[in-house]
C-alpha cells in the first residue's frame, strides 16, 4: 500500500510541476522567460490574456530581455542614464541630443518596474513587449492596423494601461502601481 501512496504522491508533484492546461503556445512562451517571473501576479494574468489575444490575430509578443520585468534600482539607474549621460542604444542622435534618445522618464524609485514584493523583494508592476522588432508603424498580420495600437487596445480589454501615447509602445503596467511600495535606497 505504502507504493501506491508514494506512486500517487509522485504523480501529484509533477502535475502541479506542469502549466495549467489550456495555456497557448504564446502564453508558454512569455511564461518561458526568466522575466516573466519577475511580475505581479495580477500583472502575469494580464499579460497572458493580451498573448492570447494577440496570438489569436497572428502577433507573437515577448519581454524585452533583461531589463522588460522588474529592475534594481542600480538597474533603473542605468536604464534612465540613457541618452542623458550614457550614449543610448536607440533612437537618432543629432546635434541637439549627441547621446541619442532617452529610454525612460522615471528615475530610480519612481518606475513601476521598480516595485516590491511582500517579502522585500523587486517584483514588477510593469513589463515592456515588443514583437521581436521596434518597427512602427507595424502591421505584419496585415489587417490594416498598427500592431503597437492592437497591443495597446489589448492590454486596455485586461484593466491594464500603456505608455503607447507618451511614445513607451510596449510598456505595460498596473493602474494602481503608485501604492506599491518602491525601494528607498540603493539595491
Amino acid at each position: 500500500m505504502d507504493a501506491w501512496i508514494a506512486i500517487g504522491l509522485a504523480y501529484l508533484a509533477t502535475r502541479r510541476a506542469m502549466p495549467a492546461l489550456g495555456a497557448s503556445a504564446a502564453v508558454l512562451r512569455l511564461r518561458a522567460q526568466p522575466e516573466y517571473r519577475t511580475l505581479r501576479p495580477e500583472l502575469q494574468q494580464g499579460l497572458d490574456r493580451i498573448a492570447d489575444e494577440l496570438a489569436r490575430k497572428g502577433i507573437p509578443i515577448q519581454i524585452v530581455p533583461r531589463t522588460g520585468g522588474a529592475r534594481t534600482w542600480a538597474q533603473q539607474a542605468a536604464e534612465y542614464a540613457k541618452g542623458r549621460t550614457v550614449k543610448s542604444p536607440v533612437g537618432p542622435y543629432t546635434v541637439s541630443k549627441p547621446l541619442g534618445a532617452t529610454v525612460t522618464n522615471a528615475p530610480p524609485g519612481q518606475s513601476p518596474h521598480t516595485t516590491l514584493g511582500d517579502d522585500g523583494k523587486p517584483l514588477s508592476a510593469a513589463v515592456d513587449v515588443f514583437f521581436g522588432d521596434w518597427e512602427r508603424p507595424r502591421d505584419k498580420n496585415q489587417n490594416d492596423q498598427d500592431d503597437w495600437l492592437e497591443l495597446e487596445l489589448a492590454a486596455g480589454n485586461t484593466g491594464l494601461e500603456t505608455l503607447a501615447r507618451a511614445g513607451d509602445y510596449g510598456h505595460i503596467q498596473l493602474p494602481n502601481w503608485r501604492a506599491l511600495p518602491q525601494p528607498k535606497t540603493l539595491g
